[in-house]
């Protein structure tokens, strides 16, 4: 089984490679791997957790 990985941003490329992803993953009987990085700034407010 192929296993395809679209990394999440914002640019408009990003909405290519998962619509590219998805239909190859369809074809070949693989799946999607997504990856989305949160930069440390928006995730502070679970350090004191």
């Amino acid at each position: 089984m192929r296993k395809f990985l679209v990394v999440l941003d914002d640019s408009r490329e990003c909405l290519n490679a998962m619509r590219f992803a998805a239909l190859r993953a369809a074809h070949t009987g693989g799946g999607v791997t997504i990856l989305s990085v949160i930069p440390p700034e928006e995730f502070q407010h679970w350090i004191g957790v």
